[in-house]
């Protein structure tokens, strides 16, 4: 049976994921030993943190920021598809907070794939979101791709030092 996801749903799990992240960078910034990535996991927390309270105020009022359905009867298909993918996501932070990652290289390429997994959700959730609020949810997207573009930078940087 296929389950259906309306943007509440996936803007619940967003807010999971958020606040997984935010762990998952603290945990990341106490273990490193480099001062550039420590810097780099310090302030992806901080707005993992800021996005979290978004989230949080859109669940809590959900009908200010969210359009339930697209026509009526009809959800986003493309959200229905990434959404279990978005949650195995979540799963996965969970378990990469107990185990962490035996290299630095390691746990950027990990925060890579869930930023563009952020990114890939956000930019869909975004069809569903009322535009007096869309401000703020194109915020979140661009703060993603910043991130995006620092973790690569970050994990050149980690490639090119000599092991």
């Amino acid at each position: 049976m296929t389950e259906h996801f309306n943007p509440q749903k996936v803007l619940e799990i967003a807010l999971k994921v958020k606040e997984s992240s935010q762990k998952l960078y603290q945990a990341l910034s106490s273990k490193t030993a480099d001062s550039q990535l420590k810097n780099l996991w310090d302030h992806l927390g901080q707005d993992s943190e800021f996005h979290s309270k978004v989230f949080k105020e859109m669940c809590q009022d959900i009908e200010s920021y969210v359009v339930y359905e697209l026509s009526a009867g009809e959800y986003d298909p493309y959200l229905s598809e990434i959404t279990p993918g978005f949650r195995y996501t979540q799963e996965a932070i969970g378990k990469k907070i107990k185990e962490l990652f035996v290299t630095d290289l390691e746990a950027v390429e990990f925060a890579i794939y869930v930023v563009i997994e952020l990114i890939l959700v956000y930019s869909a959730l975004k069809n569903c979101i009322v535009p007096e609020k869309l401000d703020i949810f194109n915020k979140i997207i661009g703060d993603e791709k910043k991130h995006l573009t620092k973790l690569n930078l970050a994990k050149r940087n980690l490639m090119a030092k000599p092991s």
